[in-house]
């Protein structure tokens, strides 16, 4: 960026909390706002404690139409209703108060903010709302006799009403066990699965539970998938996948996408002509593969995350310091069927029923873990 001009400083009605400034950096020089607005970025300087000008500019690009990020929120992003933090979740603030988008940051910067209403004050108000969260759920074992002949790799299948197993499970061609979580009851299916068990939790939440209550079942297998209940494939395909796991040792993998799936990562879809595993920094938490080592080294990211927020990034990271190979399949197909929908979407209103902030997740474990904020193919 060039130098900001000296009228959009002068002319800016730019709210700041000089102090809380002042706490990041005494070098402010003679005027703090036009220092902030000039270097806020370079420095990781943040204006109020609701607004993030690093965490602002990542995630809206176009920021750089304006003078700063902030000018950019101020001006714009606010009255869109985009979020000034990764710890402010504006929509829950406009559904909760049914205040206009437009005002709520005033609001919030005038003191009207509570967890109630979106807006955290900080990672320890995170960490409540997710012990609240765990503390509210429960795992219920209904079958966990182990197979008599148990295989190398297992499936665990996080299964409501509507799973696709019916697309890859084959009881007699399967090379793989499968363990089967319901978050909701009503999608039993009696006679699916060697392992079956009930929470009606998250993803993620299972995962802790698992881990912590019947570590000695996930222990056990050289391999283990977790899948969504969303993911479209073939038996074939889960026994390819894992023999290629097995035969190129890797510790973090997935199968590459179809065209027709959705997902935010472009290097994961399939790549024509590309035979064998091809590297990647990380991979989608709808279907990570992990080994037995990189299971056990990832596993105390389980209850940093309700959502699955960032829990992709912070992964690939654990595994690559650990010396391990992370891959994506292009000869093994798989489509995630349902479309994502972060605004208005049933898992994302259900999370902001219980207060969940899954910015918040991604932004601390990004930090925590120093991962890297995209995910890259090489």
């Amino acid at each position: 960026m060039s130098a900001l001009p000296q009228d959009a400083i002068k002319n800016a009605d730019v709210p700041v909390v000089v102090d809380h400034l002042l706490s990041q950096t005494c070098d402010l020089g003679a005027d703090p706002v036009a220092f902030y607005l000039q270097h806020g970025l370079e420095c990781r300087l943040n204006p109020t404690p609701w607004f993030v000008t690093d965490w602002y500019a990542w995630q809206n690009p176009d920021w750089t139409t304006f003078a700063a990020p902030y000018l950019h929120y101020l001006d714009k992003g606010r009255f869109e209703g985009r979020d000034p933090s990764p710890f402010v979740d504006i929509p829950r603030y406009r559904d909760v108060s049914g205040v206009s988008p437009g005002a709520i940051y005033d609001l919030i910067l005038a003191g009207h903010r509570s967890i109630a209403l979106g807006v955290y004050g900080g990672r320890a108000d995170l960490t409540r709302c997710q012990q609240n969260f765990r503390d509210g759920i429960q795992i219920v074992a209904h079958q966990t006799t182990p197979p008599v002949h148990p295989k190398k790799a297992l499936v665990v299948l996080q299964a409501g009403r509507e799973a696709l197993s019916h697309t890859w499970f084959d009881n007699e061609n399967r090379e793989w066990d499968l363990l089967v979580n319901y978050y909701d009851a009503a999608g039993h299916q009696p006679g699916l699965g060697d392992y079956v068990f009930f929470q009606k939790g998250t993803k993620f939440t299972a995962m802790w539970l698992l881990w912590n209550r019947f570590r000695n079942i996930l222990s056990q297998y050289e391999h283990v998938i977790f899948l969504d209940d969303d993911v479209e494939t073939t038996c074939d395909g889960l026994n390819r996948l894992f023999r290629t796991c097995r035969t190129h040792d890797l510790d973090l993998a997935q199968m590459a996408l179809t065209s027709a799936s959705s997902c935010n990562w472009t290097e994961l879809f399939a790549q024509s002509g590309h035979a064998g595993p091809r590297n990647v920094s990380a991979v989608e938490i709808m279907m990570p593969v992990f080994s037995k080592s990189a299971l056990r080294n990832v596993a105390p990211t389980f209850d940093k995350s309700v959502s699955g927020f960032g829990l992709d990034l912070a992964w690939g990271k654990i595994v690559s310091d650990a010396g391990g190979k992370i891959a994506v399949l292009d000869d093994v197909l798989a489509t995630h069927a349902r479309p994502v929908d972060q605004t208005g979407g049933a898992y994302y209103s259900y999370l902001r029923r219980h207060m969940i902030n899954a910015k918040s997740e991604l932004w601390t474990l990004l930090e925590d873990y120093d991962a890297d904020r995209n995910l890259i193919s090489f």
